[in-house]
């Protein structure tokens, strides 16, 4: 027998089997797992929250146009707002005829569903560099309606306009509880306190994403922030009771998005 012929029989001595190569540790097959898991939520989420330039509601009534900017935060719908716009078409109820005010509002979407539902009134609020941009998508949408308007908020040093006038009666949160950023946390119920006050009746719709950020660091989650926006909502504004509400849409759904409905 030639030297040749014994050439893959020597290869196999020194190659290792597959099972050596590639050998994992559990935390490894974890991570790797996770990976994938995070892979198929983002293709099933881009099914349903990628809206295009307009976000169609259901029930034949009508729809609302966005311009959205890639890679633009402050023009970029959100899934959270996608679910909470899609909540908000359940419960209307919540809105019909009522003063809603959405806080951290970006480019607006359960606000403009708002009031397309019929409440009775909407304040868009944001950055003061975004108030132009959404009284351009007020018009796109609305007209002249002067149902709905937006103003600059900020959180930290809250500067009331004259379209934003205290005690409101629906608050909308959508992805405004941040991994890690209690300091957010308290100046978001901080705010909340102030234009809820005086009604006992106020209720607080915050739909958020659980993300985790500096976990090896001592940070937190989102959820975990959810937990302590709920705690200062009680403690601070008397909003004491709150009701967590998942799978409600099986177009709309995410397990990584939650509501927490809160009423005093």
């Amino acid at each position: 027998m030639s030297d040749t012929d014994n050439s893959d029989d020597d290869e196999q001595r020194w190659l290792p089997n597959s099972t050596e190569l590639f050998e994992e540790t559990h935390e490894e097959v974890m991570r790797r797992s996770n990976a994938f898991a995070v892979q198929e939520l983002v293709r099933k989420r881009e099914k349903w929250a990628t809206i295009g330039k307009e976000f169609r509601l259901r029930d034949s009534r009508g729809s609302i146009k966005v311009s959205e900017i890639a890679g633009d935060q402050q023009h970029t719908v959100w899934a959270c707002s996608v679910v909470l716009s899609r909540y908000l078409e359940l419960r209307r109820d919540l809105i019909v005829d009522k003063k809603v005010v959405e806080l951290g509002c970006g480019i607006g979407l359960p606000g403009l569903t708002a009031c397309k539902l019929g409440a009775g009134s909407v304040v868009l609020t944001e950055r003061r560099g975004a108030i132009d941009a959404l009284k351009e998508c007020i018009v796109v949408n609305f007209g002249s309606e002067s149902r709905i308007n937006a103003c600059a908020l900020e959180w930290d040093l809250p500067v009331w306009s004259a379209v934003l006038q205290a005690p409101c009666d629906v608050i909308l949160c959508s992805d405004l509880v941040y991994a890690g950023d209690s300091e957010t946390t308290c100046a978001l119920v901080d705010v909340i306190n102030k234009l809820t006050a005086g009604c006992e009746e106020a209720v607080i719709v915050s739909c958020f994403e659980v993300r985790a950020v500096g976990l090896l660091n001592g940070g937190n989650s989102s959820k975990k922030q959810e937990e302590l926006f709920t705690s200062l909502l009680k403690d601070v504004a008397g909003f004491s009771n709150v009701e967590s509400i998942t799978g409600f849409d099986p177009q709309a759904k995410d397990p990584m998005i939650f509501i927490n409905l809160h009423t005093r």
